[in-house]
């Protein structure tokens, strides 16, 4: 599932995480403040490690199938 908004600065797209080369930033919200940065899947937990940009320390687990938003100006 790929659907794009239309912004002033960008064209945003939701895609699955999956779908994300590692390395790759994304938000989870269009509006979020916050920008990740997609890391390995780690087959353990059964989920992805997503790292915040801003703070490197800060790490989330996101399951394949979450929606993120790719394709902003950051």
């Amino acid at each position: 599932m790929t659907r794009q908004i239309d912004n002033a600065t960008a064209i945003e797209q939701i895609v699955p995480l999956r779908d994300l080369k590692a390395g790759t930033f994304f938000r989870r919200k269009p509006d979020a403040a916050k920008v990740y940065v997609r890391g390995e899947y780690l087959s353990g937990e059964k989920k992805f490690s997503c790292t915040d940009y801003g703070d490197m320390n800060r790490e989330i687990f996101l399951g394949g199938t979450t929606p993120v938003f790719v394709g902003f100006c950051y």
